[in-house]
């Protein structure tokens, strides 16, 4: 979509993004989404305009199925990161934790961090511009010199003035593609599948199928009913009042839950959905190991930093095996001798351990399994590499 279509599309709200809550309500603009535009962007602000409709209360849904522990963050940098990172929250408090540092439960700095890191903020959204005045910023040409992708705005495209994105503002064809970039730069072990669907392709059905499934969605809609996309959400259930089928989602702008009629995006249809982007998450299986460092036949004489790196698992732990020989017809282990358990994808031997090695050179290995796997299998590194010891 080019520029002058992006104008018309954002037209009716360019007033209330610029000045916030006092802005007035839109009018109608003069297109339509009768015939469904190749994209379509999200145009709103940190704060929730004063005429917004706050939605349904539960009470008065027949049922209502909702998918707990989802958490609820507020507008950061850009409604899409936010839509997408309270998703990937609440995929790392379901076992794969290794998306955010530390507790995705609240809004934490490394929460933040996840939605847009400091190298996101100072690359492009500042300088911070509004419609119709954008500001260049290092998405423009020579490409190289902004920072490589770390957090989802970044693979998302947020704000850049290159992709004609004012300051938080997304396009809806980058959605799928920022949840998995950041899926495989955080945890490469966790297998993400995503799609981009718009309304035709995404029934009631499926739906109700990704809540009843504990996945939830990120959706792209027309908070005023004007006619034209400007906010993503986070869809977290469904139910029904009377014959109004209900969606339910957290807005980005409080914690709360909301409640909206699951509709197509039509001019006086508030919170019509344009497009849902689904999600879910595996653990790749752990089948192999390989050797980082130390390099294949280095000279030590203090103890290493042995490091190496699994192509998937959910449970890691790890053993560092020496011998001196290359068939480990003998060996000495950091699980057989020392009785440890190794986490993480690196482990330094303590000085005692080192000493015991006889100066000449050794053949080194790692072990590993996953202990969500039963029975447990183990897993020896393609490679065998060796030091010498001084």
């Amino acid at each position: 979509m080019n520029a002058s279509r992006r104008l018309v599309l954002s037209s009716s709200i360019i007033a209330w993004v610029a000045l916030g809550a006092n802005a007035i309500e839109p009018q109608q603009p003069a297109h339509s989404y009768d015939r469904w535009a190749p994209d379509a962007q999200s145009t709103s602000g940190p704060m929730a305009p004063k005429w917004i409709e706050k939605g349904a209360l539960a009470a008065t849904l027949d049922y209502e199925v909702v998918i707990p522990d989802v958490p609820a963050y507020n507008w950061y940098r850009g409604c899409g990161p936010t839509a997408a990172g309270m998703l990937l929250g609440y995929w790392d408090g379901q076992g794969f934790d290794d998306l955010v540092a530390g507790s995705a439960e609240t809004q934490t700095t490394a929460v933040n961090n996840m939605m847009s890191s400091s190298g996101n903020y100072e690359d492009y959204c500042l300088p911070i511009d509004y419609s119709p005045n954008m500001l260049p910023d290092k998405s423009e040409p020579p490409f190289g010199d902004e920072h490589p992708n770390d957090c989802i705005a970044d693979f998302m495209d947020t704000s850049q003035s290159y992709r004609n994105n004012y300051y938080g503002w997304s396009w809806f064809s980058d959605v799928d593609n920022a949840i998995s970039g950041y899926v495989e730069f955080a945890a490469p072990h966790y297998d993400a599948t995503v799609q981009n669907l718009t309304w035709g392709s995404f029934p009631w059905s499926a739906f109700c199928t990704e809540i009843d499934a504990g996945r939830p969605s990120v959706f792209l809609v027309d908070t005023d009913g004007n006619g034209g996309t400007d906010h993503f959400i986070t869809a977290i259930g469904y139910g029904e009042q009377g014959s109004t089928r209900m969606y339910a989602c957290l807005n980005t702008w409080d914690y709360s839950i909301h409640w909206y009629e699951f509709a197509q995006i039509s001019y006086g249809q508030p919170w019509g959905i344009y497009g849902v982007t689904t999600c879910r998450l595996e653990t790749v299986e752990l089948t192999q190991v390989h050797l980082l460092y130390p390099e294949d036949q280095s000279i030590l004489s203090s103890p290493p930093v042995f490091s190496w790196v699994p192509n998937g698992g959910g449970d890691n732990v790890f053993a560092v095996d020496a011998s001196l020989t290359p068939t480990f017809a003998g060996y000495w282990s950091s699980y057989e001798d020392l009785g440890e358990l190794i986490e993480d994808t690196s482990w330094t031997p303590p000085l005692s351990a080192w000493n015991r090695l006889p100066n000449q050179r050794i053949y080194w290995r790692v072990r590993g399994a996953d202990l969500d796997i039963s029975p447990i299998e183990l897993i020896t590194s393609d490679e065998v590499w060796s030091f010498f010891k001084e």
